[in-house]
């Protein structure tokens, strides 16, 4: 297989322990600073609208530029992207710390977006020194830190910024940790020797950026401006597919796309995005649902603690599914984990869906739910990486992730949609019950769905010829 040479086999391990500490604080920055948006408003003046555009202009950028900073990486080296990309998403929170007006803010959070491009950066690297064989235990650590670091970067930032004598404190707090993340990604992680030859597909990158930033702002445009929003994914739409057709006319496509919607992995990333769906739908519903009015009918009306306390939930079933994948799928095959994975999530939604009376069953639903997406998350990487030449792993990888994002925005769109639309009588923006039980029931149908399609997958190819070392 790509990677696993003698060589990688001795070297050491303990480079992944770094990466797992940047992918932590990856998660940290992503859970933590939506908290801190109400106190920017407060600080800059700034209104709801304008922050929800800070808050996903971020998304956004990230989605435009991961698979051209990936396949940079591929050509270029992965320790050096992964160097580059945390300065630029330093010099992005600096200027969100320093911003004295909207326009400094939307910049800072556009240059953030570079934090995106890390995990398939790092995937690339564990493969590379440790061999494809030997890379599921780090993936899963890596999955796993991430969700642990989104699940408790509300809390820490909160902690944070309720001891801190404004929020611009709180944000110098985040530059320091991205600080400290450029000193690791400069000294303790090694670079990747494997090098993809040829040049960098600069049209191709030009066209799936437009086209996938029509796309991403048309699905965020969905509840607001139906007409612009259909207009957008229209044109992004007739983007993508010229994209398709350029890169398979050239000679070093940006992505290959007759590999990567061949029928060994276009099933697989068809089912990146139903995980994107399926993750939306816990992400963002539990909290709310947990923190709601028991006077509404429905949920405990929890704190932040308490609602950070529901969603560890979640997230230790992540870590604990990421963990078990590679283990799983030597014992019992990449289809049958990935099966089990999304049959698994499809129980926690039916569970919290059907039962969710107290905070108790709530969890436990959210931990077999958690639980499957690990299994899934973990699993769906190392099924492209050990169908992707070693020289492509971070762009393979790189689509998976902006494939799970933009489902992501789908199911924002849907969701927001369903509850908006099943308020309360006399409410404007308080959802019925009926409302979250609509999303979670709609989940795990989709969970019931991805079963399918990953019990049909093909089983794995002959390995991919090894490519040139750098």
């Amino acid at each position: 297989m790509p990677g696993s040479t003698p060589a990688a086999g001795r070297r050491s391990a303990a480079f992944v322990g770094f990466l797992v500490f940047i992918e932590l604080c990856s998660g940290i920055l992503q859970g933590g600073f939506p908290v801190l948006l109400p106190a920017i408003g407060t600080e800059l003046g700034l209104g709801p609208g304008d922050l929800s555009t800070a808050f996903s202009v971020e998304l956004l950028a990230a989605g435009l530029a991961l698979p051209l900073l990936a396949r940079l990486g591929d050509i270029f080296g992965h320790r050096r992207l992964i160097q580059i990309t945390v300065a630029v998403t330093l010099a992005g929170y600096a200027l969100v710390a320093l911003a004295d007006g909207f326009a400094l803010l939307v910049i800072g959070r556009i240059l953030s977006g570079a934090l995106a491009c890390w995990l398939p950066l790092e995937f690339a690297i564990v493969r590379d020194r440790l061999g494809t064989e030997r890379s599921g235990p780090a993936i899963g650590l890596l999955v796993g830190a991430l969700s642990v670091g989104v699940s408790f970067g509300g809390l820490v930032v909160g902690l944070v910024d309720d001891a801190a004598s404004s929020v611009r404190v709180s944000l110098w707090v985040l530059v320091a940790l991205l600080a400290v993340c450029l000193l690791v990604s400069l000294f303790l992680i090694p670079e990747s020797e494997v090098r993809s030859r040829g040049r960098v597909d600069w049209v191709g990158g030009l066209l799936v950026a437009l086209g996938l930033g029509l796309a991403f702002d048309g699905i965020a445009a969905l509840a607001s401006s139906p007409g612009r929003a259909g207009a957008e994914v229209l044109a992004g739409a007739v983007l993508l597919a010229l994209f398709v057709r350029c890169e398979k006319r050239t000679a070093d496509p940006l992505i290959d796309v007759r590999v990567m919607g061949g029928r060994a992995l276009a099933p697989v990333y068809w089912l990146s995005m139903m995980l994107g769906l399926s993750i939306y739908g816990s992400l963002t519903s539990a909290p709310a649902f947990a923190a709601a009015d028991p006077a509404h009918g429905y949920g405990w009306g929890l704190a932040t603690l308490g609602v950070s306390a529901v969603s560890m939930c979640s997230a230790v079933g992540i870590l604990a599914g990421g963990l078990a994948a590679d283990r799983a799928a030597r014992l019992l095959g990449e289809r049958a984990v990935l099966a089990a994975g999304f049959a698994l999530s499809a129980a926690g939604y039916a569970a919290i869906a059907l039962v969710h009376a107290h905070p108790w069953q709530f969890g436990l639903g959210l931990f077999a739910n958690g639980l499957g997406v690990g299994l899934a998350m973990s699993a769906i990487p190392l099924f492209i990486i050990r169908r992707t030449p070693a020289d492509r792993t971070a762009v393979a990888t790189g689509v998976y992730n902006t494939l799970k994002s933009l489902a992501g925005g789908i199911a924002g769109a849907i969701f927001g949609a369903v509850l908006n639309r099943m308020a309360l009588p006399g409410t404007a923006d308080v959802p019925r019950e009926g409302g979250y039980i609509a999303i979670w029931a709609g989940c795990a149908l989709l969970c019931l769905a991805a079963v399918a399609i990953a019990a049909a997958l093909r089983p794995t190819s002959a390995p991919t010829p090894e490519p040139q070392q750098a």
